[in-house]
């Protein structure tokens, strides 16, 4: 008999304790941004332009405060009227700042059931203390052109999503006049209803128009990537204790770690990710989820040719990558184009790899509290899952296409779908990156580059791993 919950609207979802939430245990935050009261307060009306220059975090910092923003780029900025204009610098952080969400809104009611509407349970739906705003000048079309049923059975049942799947529709190879009835009926009659308003603003959402303040954090991987993932939401499920799902977008404009690129993803690339991930989990292949696809018809972007964006919202436990401890550990020290990399922080390494084996992996027969070494424990289930994951892999004759350490996840799910593609005809030499000459993520070489991504696990673990030893197998100390 399935369990039935009380469903909230995105901007009204449960919140994990503070304790659960990476951010606030012991991690330091850009010193441009210490909070979101900052952020919101300070940051988005004044100076925007911080969250949107490519940059290097200033030491100490391992995370930055970064909210959505879906823009063509390079941004069309008005010409400055020179001769009303003095201060040139305060006229592109105003422009900007119009075009960020600062503008408070009220959020949507759930869209409870009569018959429960006195329900002792209710109250709990607004009690996550998020705040909604939106832009008072970006406002482009948004169409939700994909939900998944089975990723909201899955990871978030407590989700409302209003009338979102009325107007979508059922699945099938063809519609009944029934059903092409039902829906022009909710297009043309029924937007102003509780179910509109519950599907309008979970569009809003995923379609990075609105921004929930309270738990927002970009997404911080050590300046590597192109920047476009940002984590707008972790919610607990309802059933399992102890486990909370992520949501994150991807392709909602630019972030400090954008370097060069837009932010943005285009359409095709935004419905292959949806569909494959989805499809990946029904073949029972380890894979991150994807909730839903919101299509911005109105906002260009440039590729080999321009083309239409779409933002891709997709879930998991978590994000954190190979990449993420690396970036605490880095092996050089290194430069590239728009960013660099900070000196290794072996403390913040210490934090995230305790959090990791504690609130992530869970991993049995490690307490950490009372000091057991985890180090290497870490790697080795990092390496177990990851070999389940390619071993799936290479049964189906998929290829990733980019196994970069940012693109390993350490719960060993696949992450980041790009430019990978199923083999229609096997060939162990195949090659699914037109970019890739060299053939280095072929298909016969993926479980080769699975243990290139642990062994750089290792590496990056390493000072840790042999503090421990050192201590007689006891995990080392903060500081």
């Amino acid at each position: 008999m399935a369990t039935k919950f009380i469903k909230a609207p995105i901007s009204e979802l449960p919140l994990p304790p503070s304790s659960h939430i990476l951010i606030h245990n012991n991690l330091t935050p850009d010193r441009n941004e210490p909070n979101p009261s900052t952020f919101i307060h300070d940051v988005l009306p004044n100076r925007p332009s911080i969250q949107r220059r490519a940059r290097l975090l200033p030491a100490p910092a391992h995370f930055a405060y970064v909210s959505p923003l879906p823009l063509a780029f390079p941004y069309e900025v008005p010409p400055i009227p020179t001769s009303e204009v003095h201060d040139k610098e305060g006229y592109i952080e105003g422009w900007l700042a119009e075009h960020e969400a600062t503008v408070q809104t009220e959020k949507a009611n759930a869209t409870v059931p009569e018959q429960m509407q006195d329900g002792p349970n209710l109250s709990a739906l607004r009690t996550n203390g998020l705040t909604k705003f939106v832009s008072q000048a970006r406002d482009q079309t948004r169409e939700l052109i994909g939900l998944s049923e089975t990723c909201l059975r899955d990871c978030l049942p407590h989700l409302d999503v209003g009338d979102a799947f009325t107007v979508l529709w059922s699945p099938a190879l063809a519609l009944s006049s029934s059903e092409k009835g039902e829906g022009e009926q909710s297009q043309e009659a029924v937007e102003t209803s509780p179910a509109a308003r519950v599907r309008q603003e979970l569009v809003d959402v995923l379609g990075g128009h609105a921004v929930l303040i309270g738990h927002q954090f970009g997404t911080w991987a050590g300046q590597l990537g192109d920047g476009r993932a940002i984590s707008i939401l972790s919610t607990p499920h309802p059933s399992w204790e102890g486990v909370s799902y992520e949501l994150q977008l991807k392709g909602a404009g630019r972030t400090p770690f954008s370097r060069t690129a837009d932010g943005l993803a285009v359409s095709r690339s935004s419905i292959r990710e949806f569909l494959c991930s989805e499809a990946r989990h029904a073949l029972l292949i380890p894979t991150t989820r994807s909730l839903g696809l919101v299509y911005v018809p109105e906002l260009p972007v440039m590729r080999e040719r321009i083309e239409t964006a779409s933002i891709c919202a997709r879930v998991a436990e978590s994000f954190i990558r190979i990449g993420n401890l690396e970036a605490l550990s880095p092996p050089t020290k290194t430069f590239f184009l728009g960013g660099g990399q900070q000196d290794a922080d072996y403390d913040a390494l210490r934090i995230l790899g305790e959090w990791v084996v504690q609130k992530v992996l869970k991993l049995d027969g490690v307490n950490v509290d009372a000091g057991d070494a985890w180090g290497k424990a870490l790697v080795f289930e990092v390496a177990r899952r990851n070999a389940q994951m390619v071993a799936a892999w290479q049964a189906y004759g998929f290829m990733h296409g980019v196994i970069i350490t940012d693109n390993v996840s350490i719960m060993g799910v696949t992450i980041d779908y790009g430019l990978y593609a199923f083999m229609d005809v096997f060939d162990h030499l195949h090659i699914c990156n037109h970019s890739d000459s060299e053939g280095r993520y072929a298909y016969t070489n993926q479980p080769n580059m699975i243990v290139y991504a642990c062994r750089a696990l290792l590496n990056a673990l390493a000072p840790l791993i042999g503090a421990e030893i050192s201590l007689e197998n006891k995990a080392d100390k903060e500081g």
